[in-house]
């Protein structure tokens, strides 16, 4: 369990482009502790591992994965704030229906799907199931992508989001692989290097034209936060609706996105949140 235990720290930590003396000074221990830690010559204590976990900003979900490599129980298991969360969050996406919404945790991977959205991604034919983030579903060639009509528009918009969102904190592991993953895409890798992290007033929403057929579908994504600051061990957690902006797309979703029980699935229990 040692040794998978710091094969994970190095990984995440050459991710993060941080060196061992680098992660070393941030942890407040000596880069010859870090080194015996990734090889395996020092098993980690609980504290340590959150200790370093912390100097490497990293979710609190990375954090239970550092902790079960490590032997240590991961610290959302059976907790009760995070079972309340996510019944919270099961009510709310519910609410929004027959509108798709989606929430996601700080690696960007979906926690909560509601009914209309599973409906619109099988509308398009399309498997979420091998899409590991959220943020992919749209920016994928086998997801939304090829059937957005604005998608200069809403690529560099959710770009911009992405940009400040990593400027304002260091990105976890998790989203640096998910990053990493679309930049491999030649022309989303110019528009990232492109797109300015000066944001416009439209900003508080990402605008989505849809196309299906012969009809246009005119959607807001609208991105919100749900914030949980009495446990600090709890991911934030990241709720993504779309609001019809016309008629026509109120129509479609009460006519092709209402599930004869519009209640939200829950892709992975709440003990494998974190595995």
């Amino acid at each position: 369990m040692a040794n998978e235990f710091g094969q994970l720290l190095r990984l995440w930590r050459k991710k993060l482009g941080l060196s061992q003396l680098a992660l070393s000074t941030a942890a407040n221990v000596s880069a010859k502790h870090i080194s015996f830690l990734e090889s395996g010559k020092t098993h980690p204590s609980r504290d340590m591992v959150e200790k370093l976990a912390t100097a490497m900003q990293l979710s609190a979900s990375e954090t239970d994965k550092l902790l079960l490599k490590a032997g240590w129980q991961a610290r959302g298991f059976c907790d009760h704030e995070q079972n309340q969360t996510i019944e919270t969050l099961e009510r709310i996406a519910a609410y929004h229906a027959p509108h798709p919404g989606v929430v996601s945790d700080q690696d960007l991977r979906p926690v909560i799907i509601n009914d209309s959205m599973k409906l619109l991604m099988e509308h398009f034919y399309i498997d979420i199931t091998d899409k590991i983030s959220v943020v992919e579903w749209l920016f994928c060639k086998t997801g939304l992508r090829p059937h957005i009509e604005n998608w200069d528009e809403t690529a560099s918009t959710m770009i911009r989001m992405l940009k400040n969102k990593y400027r304002q904190s260091r990105p976890t592991p998790s989203n640096v692989e998910v990053l990493e993953r679309l930049l491999r895409q030649q022309d989303i890798h110019k528009m990232w290097k492109q797109t300015t992290t000066q944001y416009n007033d439209q900003d508080a929403f990402v605008p989505l034209v849809i196309r299906t057929g012969k009809q246009l579908l005119n959607w807001n994504l609208v991105l919100m936060t749900y914030g949980t600051p009495r446990q600090v061990s709890l991911d934030e957690y990241q709720m993504e609706f779309f609001y019809p902006l016309d008629i026509a797309t109120e129509n479609f979703a009460r006519d092709f996105l209402s599930a004869p029980a519009a209640t939200p699935s829950k892709i992975a229990a709440v003990s494998s949140i974190h595995s």
